[in-house]
This record gives C-alpha cells, structure tokens and sequence, in this order.
C-alpha cells in the first residue's frame, strides 16, 4: 500500500527522498495525517512555486518530506486521484467519492459504463450516460504500472489543471 496523503480533495503519494528547505517554501493549507507514525494530527502543507505537482509535510523530526500529486493521462488530459475522504494513516486505500455509488457489477454498472483506455491502455469508466472528460472511474486490479496499482476499489480521476 503507497503511503498518501490526502489534500485539496486530492490523493498524494510519498516521494521518497524529495526534500526542501521550508525556507523555500509558501505556506499552502492543512491536511490530516499520521505520516506513518500511526498517531494522526492535523500538519501544515507547503508549495514551492517552481514546482507544481509537489507538496511538502513536515515530519515530526522537522523535515520537510515530500508528496507528489497522484496522476493519469487520457486524451491529452491530465486526470488527479479524487479523494472520498481525508487519508489519515500511511497504508490507506482511496475510496470513490461519496457522491458516488459503488457499482453492482464488475463492469461498472450501474454507476459506470466502460469506455476508451487511458494513456495506459486502461479502460476509463465514465459515470453513465456521461462522457469521460468530466472524470472517470478506474477497476480495481489494474497492473503494477499503474497510478492506482494494488488499490482494491474502484478510483475516482478527475480533470486537473495547474
């Protein structure tokens, strides 16, 4: 299980060895988590201009750890790990937002319909009716390649822009 944190109603997951000097740094919110210490608390998060995409926590040994924006492509665009809740502890799998229901069946429905594959060849489940540019839904069991590997749900990826 990656380690992540949730913010902004995204999922980011841990870049091991990613680093910075909090005096390069701009104070961005907060977010709710145990950074694997398995005692969760609220942290402030920091953005450095000159690198969108990343996001850095302070760690209780005072290092700034970073995290880097959990993505995917499909046609041209950039899709963002939607998050249904705060992800409190390191081992947590992202669930679909409450606005969405869990689908009945394998294939998706009747929340999902299966339609185009992504830039990875996996196949994007838009909600149905709807086309897959306003966000999407992924299967679990996706390969060990993927943004989402090993996660036993079904994903949430919506349109994102820096």
């Amino acid at each position: 299980v990656p380690s992540c944190v949730t913010y902004d109603g995204h999922v980011w997951r841990l870049a091991r060895g990613v680093t910075a000097d909090r005096s390069s740094l701009s104070a961005g919110g907060r977010l709710y988590t145990d950074l694997g210490t398995g005692a969760a608390s609220s942290r402030d998060v920091y953005e450095r201009r000159d690198s969108p995409g990343t996001i850095f926590v302070e760690d209780d040994g005072g290092t700034m750890v970073g995290f880097t924006l959990v993505t995917r492509t499909f046609e041209g665009g950039r899709y963002a790990l939607a998050a249904a809740r705060g992800l409190e502890h390191f081992g947590e799998w992202p669930t679909l937002p409450a606005s969405l229901a869990e689908p009945a069946a394998a294939d998706g429905s009747p929340t999902f319909t299966a339609g185009a594959a992504d830039d990875l060849g996996v196949t994007v489940y838009p909600l149905a009716g709807r086309s897959a540019d306003g966000g999407f839904a992924i299967a679990p069991g996706t390969s060990s390649a993927d943004p989402a590997a090993g996660n036993p749900n079904w994903t949430w990826w919506e349109p994102y822009s820096e």
